[in-house]
């Protein structure tokens, strides 16, 4: 992760805490692309067309590929992950997530850990807790 300059951009994603501002509504780019496939990637992937770049916000399925990253064959467990290079320093204040449109498949807990070169992680602690938090999901 090169980082070339400082910038914090509030963006909805899971939290407690409330938003304090209108650039607290401002997206990252995942679901418009401003994110480009070149700076997604992750542990395994089923084919081609289940892609990193396939893991977008109501993401439509197009000829063969499909709406969204799936885990490669046999590799269904909790070692699996997707990373986003944001390239420079960046405020994520809510994260989103959606299960497949076409199957019943989504994740129903994931930990967030981030990084400034790539290389070493640390896991997201909500201030005053001493544990990596756990975002849960649940479907309706």
């Amino acid at each position: 992760m090169a980082e070339t300059s400082s910038q914090t951009v509030c963006v909805n994603f899971i939290t407690d805490f409330p938003f304090s501002s209108l650039a607290c509504l401002a997206s990252l780019g995942m679901q418009n692309r401003r994110i480009t496939a070149a700076q997604l990637s992750a542990s395994s992937q089923w084919d081609g067309y289940h892609s990193p770049d396939r893991a977008r916000l109501h993401n439509q399925r197009s000829g063969s590929y499909r709406e969204s990253w799936s885990v490669g064959d046999g590799q269904n467990n909790i070692y699996q992950w997707i990373q986003i290079d944001l390239r420079i320093k960046t405020h994520v204040t809510y994260v989103a997530t959606q299960g497949r449109v076409e199957f019943s498949q989504w994740i129903t807990s994931y930990k967030l850990y981030f990084s400034d070169d790539g290389s070493s992680f640390q896991g997201f602690v909500q201030q005053g807790k001493n544990a990596v938090k756990v975002g849960y999901v649940s479907y309706v």
